[in-house]
């Protein structure tokens, strides 16, 4: 029914949403005491989570699967890193955000692509080779 890449994938948008709910909850944050390194972060991840979603949705459709995964874990790191001290819902989507990237890795690294032949793997359609004369 449903693989392991679409369950990552749908998690996945699932953790940018959650970015960029904890962005404004960041500035809710800010609007008690204000300090301008979690102003600086909420707008960082404000603006690029969009964009992330953008490259997701549209640029990807024909790049390589595991740029895909490699790409996710890479964004998902570094706003998750970012967000983990911007507010409680941010600690929240943080840490969720730090399970998804050893998923998006692992998926990236150990995936078989179903197109490329392993090498230690018998093809049983190839032909005999009969060296025997």
């Amino acid at each position: 029914m449903f693989g392991l890449d679409e369950i990552i994938k749908y998690l996945s948008f699932i953790a940018y949403i959650g970015f960029f709910i904890s962005s404004i909850s960041g500035f809710l944050e800010i609007n008690e005491q204000f300090d301008i390194c979690k102003l600086i972060i909420s707008i960082i991840v404000l603006v690029n989570v969009p964009l992330f979603l953008y490259i997701e949705i549209y640029k990807f459709q024909e790049a390589d699967v595991n740029i895909r995964y490699y790409f996710r874990a890479y964004n998902h790191f570094i706003i998750s890193l970012l967000l983990l001290g911007v507010s409680h819902i941010g600690l929240g989507f943080g840490i969720y955000g730090i399970i998804l990237v050893f998923a998006n890795l692992f998926l990236g690294v150990f995936e078989y692509n179903s197109n490329n032949v392993h090498p230690v793997m018998n093809n049983p359609n190839a032909e005999p080779n009969n060296n025997e004369h």
